[in-house]
C-alpha cells in the first residue's frame, strides 16, 4: 500500500496466507503473528486460545466471549492429587467435578455429561494428546460449594512404573469435544484458566507397594542375614515391623497370635519373632541387612558390618542397632544359626500395635513349605476397643504355596530376582497393601545365587 493506493497483494508480514486488513481484500486482523487470522481456530472450549487474550479467528470475539470458546463452565481433577502405588496395583478413587449453571447438582447427573480419568507423561499437556490415555469415570453424586457440581470418580491401574500426571477430561456432546481439567479448573466462565501443567494430579508407580525380602544367607552360620528391600518412592518407618522364624510345630503360636497378648509361648533358642528397633527407617531404594548373629561375626565373613543385628556379640558393637524381642525370650539364643540350611520359612509382617490383625509384607520359604503359614479361617481379637474378633482372608492353601527351588552353596545365597512378585494375586489378601503373599511362585521370582551381595 503506497499512499493509499493498493499495488499487488496486500502485504503478509507475519506469513501466514492473509495480508493486512485496511489494505486491499487484506482481511488479517493482527499482521504480527501468524496464529491469528479468518482461518485460525478460537476454541473450543478450555484450549490456550481461549484464554491468550487474542482474537485469533479474526471475528471481534476474543477469548470467553467467543462462541466457539462456549461449553461447561467449569471443571476440575478434585482429589488425590499425588498417588503413589505399586506396580500391578489399582490407584484408590479418583475424583472429578464439572459445574454448569442451572445443569449440575441436580438429583443425578446433567444430561449428556461424561467423563474420563486420565494418565500420560509427567507434566505434559493432556489436551487432545496421543500419548495419554484415558478410561472412563462414573457419576458419584452432588459435591462442591452448595452441592452445585456433579461429582465423577474412577480408578487407574498404570501399565509401568514410572512417574505419571493425571488429569479429567469432560464432554456434553458424546466426545467430539473434550474439556480437559486441571486441580485449578477450566471451561468457558471464570475462574478457568486453561490447563497449567504443574496443577495436575501425580501417579508415583513403584515397582513394587511394600518392603521386599530380597536376600537370605543360611550358611555358614556366620554368615546368616536376611536383605529387606524398599522399591517404594517413599522412606517407610520400621516402627511396627517384624521378622518372623517360629514355626514350632509343637506349639500352636504364631506370628498372628501378636495382638492377643500374652501368655507367650517359649521360642525355640534357633528361632526368632523380633522387632525393629526404635526410630529405624529404610529410604526409597535402599536395603537393609539384618545379621542373624552378631555385627562382628557378620563383618569377619562380608567385610562390613549389617545394618541390625539379631543376637550382639561380646562386647556390644556400639554401631550396629539390635533388633528388639517382640516379646520376652522372643529371640533364641542357641549356638547354631537361627536359620535352616535346609527348609525354613521367614515372615516379615507388620502390626500397629492397636488391631485385632497383622498384615503380611512378604513371606520367602525355601527348601519346603511346611512351616508356610495360611490363616484361612482364622479369627482373632486383638486390643481394640471391642470384643468381637475380626478373620483373616484365605490364604493360599499351604499344598499350593511354592519354595524357593535348591539349597544355596555355602557362601552363596537365595536372591529375589523378580522386585513386582509377578503372577502375585493383588487383592483379596492378607497383604499390607490387600496382596496374598502367600501366592507368590517363589519358584519364579527367587533363584540361587554362588556368592553373597549383602545391601546390593
Amino acid at each position: 500500500c503506497l499512499i493509499g493506493v493498493c499495488v499487488g497483494r496486500p502485504p503478509d508480514a507475519d506469513g501466514d496466507g492473509h495480508g493486512a486488513i485496511g489494505c486491499g481484500a487484506g482481511d488479517d486482523c493482527d499482521d504480527s503473528r501468524a496464529a491469528v487470522n479468518p482461518r485460525a481456530t478460537e476454541g473450543p472450549v478450555g484450549r490456550s486460545t481461549c484464554f491468550d487474550g487474542l482474537d485469533n479467528d479474526c471475528d471481534t470475539l476474543a477469548d470467553l466471549v467467543s462462541p466457539r470458546c462456549d461449553g461447561l463452565d467449569w471443571a476440575h481433577i478434585d482429589r488425590p492429587l499425588e498417588i503413589g502405588i505399586g506396580l500391578g496395583e489399582r490407584t484408590p478413587l479418583v475424583f472429578g467435578a464439572a459445574f454448569e449453571i442451572g445443569a449440575t447438582g441436580t438429583s443425578g447427573p446433567m444430561t449428556d455429561l461424561w467423563a474420563e480419568i486420565g494418565i500420560g507423561p509427567l507434566l505434559s499437556d493432556p489436551t487432545d494428546n496421543p500419548a495419554w490415555t484415558w478410561s472412563g469415570a462414573d457419576y458419584y453424586g452432588r459435591g462442591g460449594p452448595g452441592n452445585s457440581r456433579d461429582v465423577f470418580a474412577g480408578y487407574l491401574t498404570p501399565p509401568a512404573a514410572g512417574t505419571f500426571s493425571v488429569a479429567y477430561r469432560f464432554t456434553t456432546d458424546r466426545g467430539v469435544t473434550w474439556l480437559y481439567a486441571d486441580a485449578d479448573g477450566n471451561g468457558a466462565a471464570p475462574p478457568s484458566n486453561g490447563i497449567q501443567t504443574d496443577r495436575l494430579g501425580t501417579l508415583r508407580v513403584a515397582i513394587n507397594s511394600h518392603l521386599l525380602v530380597t536376600e537370605i544367607v543360611v550358611a555358614p552360620t556366620e554368615a546368616e542375614f536376611i536383605e529387606i528391600y524398599n522399591p517404594t518412592v517413599v522412606t517407610v518407618a520400621l516402627a511396627g515391623y517384624y521378622l518372623y522364624d517360629a514355626a514350632d510345630p509343637a506349639i500352636a503360636w504364631r506370628y498372628w497370635d501378636l495382638p492377643s497378648g500374652p501368655p507367650w509361648p517359649a521360642v525355640r533358642g534357633y528361632d526368632f519373632v523380633a522387632a525393629f528397633p526404635p526410630g529405624a527407617s529404610i529410604g526409597p531404594g535402599e536395603r537393609v541387612t539384618v545379621a542373624t548373629g552378631s555385627a562382628q561375626t557378620f563383618a569377619a565373613r562380608h567385610g562390613s558390618n549389617p545394618t541390625f543385628e539379631l543376637r550382639p556379640g561380646t562386647p556390644n558393637d556400639p554401631a550396629t542397632p539390635d533388633m528388639a524381642a517382640a516379646f520376652p525370650g522372643s529371640i533364641g539364643g542357641a549356638a547354631a544359626g537361627l536359620l535352616a540350611n535346609m527348609a525354613e520359612t521367614v515372615v516379615l509382617f507388620h502390626w500397629n500395635g492397636a488391631t485385632d490383625l497383622v498384615a503380611d509384607v512378604d513371606i520367602a520359604s525355601w527348601g519346603t513349605t511346611a512351616e508356610a503359614p495360611d490363616k484361612t479361617g482364622v479369627t482373632r481379637d486383638g486390643p481394640d476397643p471391642d470384643s468381637v474378633p475380626s478373620a483373616y482372608r484365605p490364604d493360599t492353601p499351604v499344598a499350593s504355596q511354592q519354595a524357593i527351588a535348591g539349597v544355596h552353596p555355602s557362601g552363596g545365597s537365595f536372591v529375589r530376582t523378580d522386585l513386582a512378585e509377578t503372577g502375585e494375586p493383588r487383592t483379596d489378601g492378607n497383604g499390607l497393601n490387600g496382596h496374598d503373599e502367600t501366592g507368590e511362585d517363589l519358584t519364579a521370582t527367587w533363584t540361587v545365587a554362588a556368592a553373597t551381595t549383602p545391601g546390593t
